[in-house]
C-alpha cells in the first residue's frame, strides 16, 4: 500500500484581510486614547494653573472635575474630617454651588451667572462669589458637562461697603456744614 495524502486548501485571504483591519483598528483606538490621555493631562494642568476655583460637572451635578482651588472649598480631607464644623462648611458650600448648577443644568439656558455666598471651610470667613457657569454640548447638541468658575469678590464687596460708608460720611459733613453756616 502506498501512503496516502489529503491536502485540504483554504482561502485565508479573508481571514488576513479581517486580521490586518483588526490590527488597524486597535492602532486607530491606541493613538485616539493617547491623544485623549494627552487632551486630559493639558486639561488637568489648566484647571490647576487658574487662580479661581473650578468645577466640571454632568448635567446632575455630579463633579467630574476640579482643581485645587475647588478642592479647598468642596471637598473633605483628613484635617477637615475631624473637624465637625469644617464639615458643616464644606457641605453648606456644596449644597448652595451643587443647587445652583442643579437649576441651571434644567434650563435651556447656554451659560448662567450668580452671586453666592460661601464660606471659608477653615475659618469661617465669609467668602461672596460670583459664580459663571456654562454649559458644554456633544456633537448631537447635548448637554453633556457644566463648567462652573467661581471668582472670589471679597475685594469688590470691601469696596462698596468702603464706598457706601464713604457716601453716609460725606452726607453726614454736608450736614455739619449746613448746620455751621446756617447761623
Amino acid at each position: 500500500r502506498r501512503g496516502a495524502y489529503l491536502s485540504i486548501l483554504r482561502d485565508v485571504t479573508d481571514l488576513k484581510q479581517a486580521a490586518h483591519q483588526l490590527e488597524r483598528q486597535y492602532h486607530r483606538v491606541r493613538a485616539t486614547e493617547q491623544r485623549a490621555s494627552r487632551e486630559r493631562d493639558r486639561l488637568e494642568m489648566i484647571l490647576q494653573n487658574v487662580a479661581d476655583p473650578i468645577l466640571v460637572t454632568d448635567g446632575k451635578s455630579n463633579i467630574l472635575m476640579m482643581n485645587r482651588q475647588a478642592e479647598e472649598l468642596f471637598e473633605l480631607t483628613d484635617v477637615t474630617r475631624r473637624d465637625q464644623t469644617m464639615i458643616q462648611r464644606v457641605q453648606n458650600n456644596d449644597t448652595k454651588v451643587t443647587s445652583f448648577i442643579s437649576d441651571f443644568a434644567l434650563t435651556g439656558d447656554r451659560a448662567r451667572r450668580a452671586q453666592l455666598s460661601l464660606v471659608r471651610p477653615a475659618t469661617g470667613a465669609a467668602l461672596p462669589m460670583e459664580v459663571l457657569s456654562g454649559k458644554i454640548f456633544d456633537q448631537r447638541g447635548e448637554p453633556m458637562a457644566i463648567v462652573s468658575v467661581l471668582h472670589d469678590r471679597t475685594k469688590e464687596v470691601e469696596n462698596e461697603r468702603l464706598y457706601e460708608e464713604l457716601k453716609r460720611f460725606s452726607s453726614e459733613l454736608e450736614d455739619r456744614v449746613r448746620e455751621a453756616t446756617r447761623d
